[in-house]
C-alpha cells in the first residue's frame, strides 16, 4: 500500500508560465555529451565538466582550459546509457585530495565507483584509482548516475534496477541486490578486507542493520527505484535541510520526482509494482508502505525526467527561492515548483508548479537537458547533452537579501527534537514567500532573497516562545534577530502559572510531549528547572 506523505503534482500538458521570467547565458560550449557539472571544492571560479565518454574537462573564469583533469576512456563500456556516469569530491578533499567516480567498466558494463587522488590544481593522477565497489549490470541500460556525499559525510549512490523492462528480476525489491536501490557508504575504512571489490565500511546507522522491516545487504539506504539517474541534496550549507530530492526516470508511463527528509532511510518507492504513484500490476514488493512521489508526469508531457536542483541562491530573486527546478531530457521542457516541508515530520510537499521552457527557450535551443548543477552559492546550471552548459539569469528587478540569525536560550541541554518553522511573507499576505523547517543547534542563520517591501519573519517552535519581526525591506537588504527562549508548554506564547501546572501534571512520566522541555524522554526536575528560568516571559504574535 502507499504512503500518502503528499498529495503527487500532476503535470497536464501546459503548465502556467512563471509571473518573473528567466533566461539562459552561455557559460561553457564545445563539450561532448557532458552529463554532469562539479563545482571545484578549491576554488568559486574552477568547475568540472563530466564527459559521458570518459573525458573530464575544466572551465576556469568561463573559459574551458586545453587538456584534460582525467581520461578514463579506456576504462569504461560507452554506448546508451552507459559510460561516465558520476563524479563527487570528497568532504575532507581539501586535505586528502580524493574524488570519485562512477563509470560502467569496459567489457562487462558492470558499475564501478572508484577513487582518484587530484595530483595538482588541474590535473588527477590517473594512476592512483583506488577500487571501492563493483556492482554487475545483467543488462545495458538503468546503471543510474549521480554520486553524492550528504551532510552526514557518507557516500550516496544512486543504482538503477540493472535494466530492460519491468524489472525481470525484480531486482529492486530484491534484498540481496544492490541495483534498484538508493546505497548508502563509508568511504573511510573497510568492511571487507578479503574482497577486493567492496573497499568501504557499512554505516552502523543504515537502515536495515536490524532487520526491520527486512534483512537487507548493508549497503542498501532505500528500496524501489527504477532509475536515479540525476539527484540532488538540498544542501545545509546553502540554507537547505539535508534532504534527496531525487528524479527516478520511468518506464512506458510516468515519471516522478522523490522527496526524502534528511536521514530518513529504510523507505521503499514503489517500483516495479508502482510507476510513479500508479499501480504496474506487478508483484514481489519486499515491504510496505510504498512512498509517493511529490511530482509526477505523464509520457503526454515528456519521456524521460532529469532531476534537477531545489534552488537557494539569491541571483534568481525570492520568486525562485525554495523551488525545485527539473527537465524532461527528450522533450527539453523546463519547470519549477515550490517545495514546502512538514514541521511534524519532515517530509515535502510540491505546489505551485510552472514551466520555464518558453523563457529559457527564446533564441536558444537547449535540445536534451542531461544535467543540473550549482555553484558555490547556489546559483543554477544547465548541461545541454549536445555540449552547452548554461547558466539561469534572471529578468528584471530582483529585491533586497533577508538574513536571519536565531539564537537559543533558556537551556543548556536542549534536545534536538523540535522543528523550527521560520515563516517569511510579505506585510499583509497569507501565503509565505518561503517556509524553512529549521533543525538547529543553539544558534543558526537564515538566509534568503526577498521582495523590496516590509516582510514579516516568524517562527514558530513547539516549546519555544513565538517570535515574529516585521523588516523593512523596501530599500535594501535586512537582518533580523531571534532569540528563542524554552518553556511554553500549553503553546499560549506566554510562560506563566499555567505552564507549571501542565508540567506538574506530566511530572514523572516517560512519554516525553511538551512538558519535556529538554527533551530527554522523561519529564523531571531538569524540566522544572528550565521553566523556572523563564517564568513571565513572553513571546511575539
Amino acid at each position: 500500500m502507499p504512503l500518502n506523505r503528499s498529495l503527487a503534482i500532476a503535470l497536464a500538458g501546459a503548465s502556467a508560465l512563471s509571473s518573473a521570467q528567466l533566461q539562459l547565458t552561455t557559460f561553457a560550449s564545445g563539450f561532448s555529451n557532458p552529463i554532469a557539472i562539479i563545482a571545484d571544492p578549491d576554488s568559486a571560479s574552477r568547475f568540472f565538466v563530466v564527459q559521458q565518454r570518459g573525458l573530464i574537462r575544466i572551465v576556469e573564469n568561463g573559459s574551458v582550459l586545453p587538456g584534460n583533469f582525467l581520461d578514463v576512456s579506456t576504462l569504461i563500456a560507452t554506448g546508451g546509457e552507459r559510460g561516465l556516469l558520476g563524479m563527487a569530491f570528497d568532504p575532507a578533499h581539501a586535505t586528502n585530495r580524493y574524488f570519485y567516480l562512477n563509470f560502467t567498466e569496459t567489457s562487462t558494463g558492470a558499475t564501478r565507483i572508484v577513487r582518484y587522488t587530484r595530483s595538482a590544481t588541474t590535473t588527477a593522477d590517473a594512476a592512483s584509482r583506488f577500487d571501492l565497489l563493483r556492482i554487475p549490470q545483467p543488462f545495458t541500460n538503468h546503471n543510474g548516475g549521480t554520486i553524492a556525499f550528504a551532510d552526514d559525510g557518507f557516500l550516496y549512490i544512486g543504482m538503477g534496477d540493472g535494466g530492460s523492462a519491468n524489472d525481470p528480476n525484480n531486482a529492486a525489491q530484491t534484498t540481496s541486490s544492490l541495483l534498484g536501490k538508493m546505497l548508502r557508504i563509508d568511504v573511510n575504512g573497510d568492511d571487507f578486507p578479503t574482497d577486493n571489490a567492496r573497499n568501504y565500511r557499512i554505516p552502523p546507522s543504515n537502515p536495515f542493520l536490524d532487520g526491520v522491516p527486512v534483512t537487507a545487504s548493508g549497503e542498501i539506504w532505500a528500496f524501489g527505484v527504477r532509475n536515479p539517474w540525476k539527484w540532488s541534496f538540498d544542501r545545509k550549507s546553502l540554507g537547505g535541510l539535508g534532504a534527496m530530492l531525487m528524479g527516478d526516470v520511468g518506464q512506458n508511463q510516468w515519471e516522478e520526482v522523490n522527496y526524502e527528509p534528511f536521514g530518513a532511510g529504510g523507505r521503499n518507492y514503489g517500483w516495479r509494482m508502482r510507476e510513479g504513484a500508479h499501480s504496474t500490476g506487478l508483484t514481489g514488493s519486499a515491504y510496505t508502505p510504498w512512498v509517493d512521489p511529490i511530482v509526477e508526469y505523464s509520457h503526454a508531457v515528456g519521456g524521460s525526467i532529469t532531476g534537477g536542483i531545489l534552488y537557494r541562491g539569491n541571483a534568481l530573486g525570492p520568486e525562485f527561492y525554495g523551488r525545485y527546478f527539473f527537465a524532461d531530457y527528450i522533450s527539453g521542457r523546463v519547470w519549477s515548483v515550490f517545495v514546502d516541508v512538514d514541521p511534524a515530520t519532515g517530509d515535502g510537499s510540491a505546489s505551485d508548479l510552472r514551466e520555464h521552457t518558453s523563457d529559457l527557450t527564446t533564441g536558444t535551443s537547449i535540445g536534451n537537458v542531461s544535467s543540473f548543477g550549482v555553484d558555490r552559492l547556489g546559483e543554477l546550471f544547465i548541461v545541454g547533452y549536445g555540449g552547452t552548459v548554461y547558466r539561469l539569469a534572471p529578468e528584471g528587478d530582483l529585491g533586497n537579501e533577508l538574513t536571519a540569525m536565531v539564537m537559543f536560550g533558556g537551556n543548556s541541554n536542549r534536545a534536538l527534537r523540535d522543528r523550527f518553522v521560520l515563516d517569511v511573507r510579505a506585510q499583509g499576505s497569507t501565503t509565505p514567500l518561503h517556509r524553512y523547517t529549521m533543525s538547529m543547534d543553539d544558534m543558526d542563520a537564515f538566509r534568503c532573497p526577498v521582495p523590496a517591501r516590509t516582510i514579516d519573519v516568524s517562527i514558530k517552535p513547539g516549546s519555544f516562545l513565538r517570535r515574529t519581526v516585521s523588516l523593512n525591506a523596501t530599500s535594501g537588504d535586512v537582518h533580523g534577530m531571534f532569540e528563542m527562549v524554552n518553556g511554553d508548554v500549553n503553546g499560549d506564547n506566554t510562560i506563566n502559572i499555567s505552564d507549571f501546572l501542565a508540567l506538574r501534571q506530566a511530572f514523572g512520566t516517560s512519554a516525553g510531549g511538551p512538558a519535556d522541555l529538554n527533551g530527554d524522554g522523561s519529564v523531571n526536575v531538569a524540566d522544572f528547572l528550565i521553566l523556572r528560568s523563564n517564568f513571565g516571559r513572553t513571546g511575539d504574535q
